[in-house]
């Protein structure tokens, strides 16, 4: 006669087990159990239980996977991406550094990445990480790999990003009264407002000596003759340092530092260091900023005409919409570092900020030698504000320029930013 329990055992085990999917010793136990006469009804199901939880908890630990390497590999297209946009020895070097800070909310799941540069130009990155299991674990399972892979690849350009970048997506992001003048240069500035005029030349932006001027908006207002340089339609450059410049902690604040400096003094020497509050003196005094770092924050820097202010290899950062204000004739004359963590940025902000507006007022003579990165302001060039850069990356929100002089040098001279062109994910 027929042994019903020992007949419905095997069958379940054929039905249910995988010498693919389960470790030996798990398979050879099951099978001692199912050819084991004194089975009964109760055991059969404990071990069609436990191979269903399994199956079961497969689905929902596979599924936690596959997100997991969704996430890696958007993060995976971003870096290779913005690296791909960097001089070409920096690529690889960058995209380790991009890849450390835009994969730090999957630090649960261990990433890590690898990146090659061929002999085209093309970046390839290879990403991987470990998600531990749950209940797969009865399977022996402790965690499922998943990698991903991408690659950019370019056409070469000599001229880089461009020198000006606006990020604003509202009508005039760009505002070019009439007097405002940019010497000769292979700069290109890059509006991104897609909207209906977005951006305006009052006399047709004839002063603007720029080598190209895109605009992804179709529609622009202007006066007379349009600039030659102008592009509408224009497939613009995304932000070259987005997420890639250092992070700062500014938690704290140097009590001795700041405040109204000593009046009647013809010199004040600065040191690196969290500035809180505001920071201003009177008369016309030179003020000298040692090289370092300088935090910004709940306040700002006020310095009133007359006054001289210079740094060498410095690095100015505003951790909220704290700002340095230039009231009239201020000269100026501040260089970025050229070697270490803040080589070439000059000025940058803490990100997220909201929106806010930023005056620089008239100046005959301001030297700002550097990456100037506020995505957050809408900054105005007010009345002949002449300015040299000869390391140019500048990140605004909006601008609009009234009377200016500038003499801009491209960034990738200096071998920070960009190399590339017309970039594009390859799989």
């Amino acid at each position: 006669m027929l042994d019903t329990s020992r007949w419905i055992a095997r069958v379940s085990l054929r039905r249910y087990m995988s010498r693919a999917s389960m470790p030996a010793t798990f398979i050879w136990a099951l099978k001692r159990i199912a050819y084991d006469t004194q089975g009964n009804f109760a055991v059969m199901t404990a071990l069609v239980s436990a191979v269903l939880l399994a199956t079961a908890g497969g689905a929902v630990d596979f599924g936690h996977a596959l997100s997991v390497k969704s996430d890696l590999q958007g993060q995976l297209d971003a870096v290779v991406l913005a690296a791909a946009h960097e001089a070409g020895g920096n690529k690889i070097a960058h995209a380790q550094k991009l890849f450390t800070n835009l994969a730090a909310p999957l630090a649960a799941y261990n990433p890590r990445a690898q990146f090659t540069l061929d002999e085209n130009g093309t970046l390839t990155g290879v990403a991987s990480a470990s998600v531990k299991t749950t209940l797969l674990t009865v399977m022996a399972f402790k965690k499922l790999d998943v990698s991903v892979a991408s690659a950019a690849v370019g056409e070469a350009s000599t001229n880089g990003s461009p020198c000006i970048l606006l990020l604003d997506r509202g009508r005039d992001a760009l505002y070019v009264n009439s007097g405002a003048g940019i010497q000769k240069t292979d700069c290109e500035i890059h509006v991104h407002s897609p909207a209906y005029s977005a951006a305006t030349f009052t006399d047709g932006g004839r002063g603007l000596n720029v080598k190209r001027i895109c605009i992804k908006s179709g529609t622009i207002s202007y006066n007379n003759q349009l600039n030659q340089a102008v592009e509408k339609n224009c497939d613009v450059a995304p932000d070259p340092f987005a997420g890639s410049l250092p992070s700062v902690n500014a938690l704290g604040c140097d009590s001795q530092l700041g405040g109204h400096l000593p009046d009647n003094q013809k010199t004040h020497k600065l040191s690196p260091g969290v500035y809180c509050g505001w920071t201003d003196a009177n008369g016309s005094p030179t003020i000298e900023l040692r090289s370092g770092l300088y935090v910004i924050k709940n306040g700002g820097w006020f310095f009133n005409s007359g006054t001289t202010l210079t740094g060498k290899d410095v690095t100015i950062y505003l951790a909220d919409s704290s700002k340095i204000f230039f009231n009239g004739n201020v000269d100026i004359d501040l260089s970025a570092p050229t070697s270490g963590a803040y080589k070439d940025i000059l000025m940058f902000e803490a990100p997220g900020l909201a929106p806010s507006d930023w005056l620089f007022n008239g100046n005959q003579k301001a030297r700002l030698d550097g990456i100037i990165y506020l995505p957050s302001r809408n900054v105005h060039f007010n009345s002949t504000f002449a300015m040299n850069n000869s390391r140019t990356g500048v990140v605004f929100n909006r601008m609009s320029m009234d009377g200016t002089n500038w003499n801009l040098v491209p960034l990738t001279n200096s071998g920070r930013a960009t190399a590339a062109t017309g970039l594009r994910l390859i799989h």
